[in-house]
């Protein structure tokens, strides 16, 4: 389903830790485009699974075969 997909990774942060910084190298370096994708929850159209928008979303927000996500505890709650 992802087969484009070669690594990903998570940055757990907290406020005010350098967490920007440390995305702008991992980005500047190939390594992927790491961000904070999950601030709002996840949502499938019509009809659709879940699980399909989920690949759907990793598909969009993937750099060279790379996914990176930077994620709060307030982050990771909504993802739940």
């Amino acid at each position: 389903m992802l087969d484009d997909l070669y690594r990903s990774y998570t940055l757990v942060f907290t406020m005010r830790s350098g967490s920007n910084a440390l995305c702008d190298l991992l980005r500047r370096n190939g390594l992927g485009a790491p961000g904070e994708w999950f601030q709002q929850p996840l949502s499938a159209a019509e009809g659709e699974a879940w699980r399909d928008t989920f690949v759907r979303f990793i598909r969009s927000h993937q750099a060279e075969g790379t996914f990176g996500s930077k994620m709060s505890h307030d982050h990771r709650a909504r993802l739940d």
